[in-house]
């Protein structure tokens, strides 16, 4: 919202002290030392979303928006508050709102999955699943050039296993060491990032079991855990 402000459709608006202070715990710049959006209390949440409706208002009437909110599952219990009272009425505007998630992290928090839900119905929900193999190849072409090398490339779909986050991360670590005959150095720190974020969600047994499977490669058989 912040590159919006100098809109001359927002000039009226931001005129309006009363506005600007509704509008500030989104855009502390506008009134330095006020509230941040975590300190609003639940009964000012409907003022502030109500003013970001109006923000938005205005903009869409001169050209259609896109607000995109990205890992809702870390969001804070504020924010999804401000978006579950806002979502209603955005509907109504020339505004698409897209949100991200991890859905299981977020089952994880039992407040944040019920809100996302109540969220979700003032919308639709599209399940992302695992790109294929042309689909991860057009990927790697985007992110290294069209010139990359098909063993590459092969190596990327085989270990990125349709995952778009690992497929761009180790395409852009072997764009870095020009390694153009496969991916065999270690794993990026955004993928440890995101997989150490999923076993955190295991319990201590889990986690145990996972690291003594791990040892055994991509296969191996039960009885050997045991």
């Amino acid at each position: 919202l912040k590159p919006a402000l100098g809109e001359p459709a927002l000039r009226p608006l931001l005129l309006d002290p009363g506005f600007v202070a509704q509008l500030a715990p989104l855009l502390p710049d506008l009134r330095p030392g006020g509230a941040a959006l975590a300190d609003v209390a639940p009964a000012d949440t409907f003022r502030v979303a109500s003013a970001l409706v109006a923000v938005l208002e205005r903009l869409s009437a001169a050209a259609p928006q896109v607000l995109v909110l990205d890992d809702l599952h870390a969001a804070d219990h504020t924010t999804l508050a401000l978006l579950e009272a806002a979502a209603r009425e955005l509907r109504r505007l020339r505004v698409l709102v897209v949100g991200t998630l991890r859905e299981v992290e977020a089952r994880q928090r039992e407040q944040v999955s019920a809100a996302l839900s109540r969220i979700a119905r003032s919308g639709k929900t599209l399940p992302l699943g695992r790109l294929d193999a042309p689909a991860i190849t057009r990927l790697v072409e985007r992110t290294l050039g069209p010139r990359t090398s098909s063993a590459l490339e092969e190596s990327v779909v085989r270990t990125a296993e349709g995952n778009p986050l690992f497929a761009e991360a180790l395409a852009r670590l072997a764009a870095g060491r020009a390694q153009q005959a496969g991916v065999s150095a270690p794993l990026p720190d955004t993928i440890r990032e995101t997989l150490k974020a999923g076993t955190d969600l295991l319990s201590p047994p889990a986690r145990e079991l996972l690291a003594a499977a791990s040892v055994l490669g991509r296969e191996g058989a039960v009885s050997t855990l045991e």
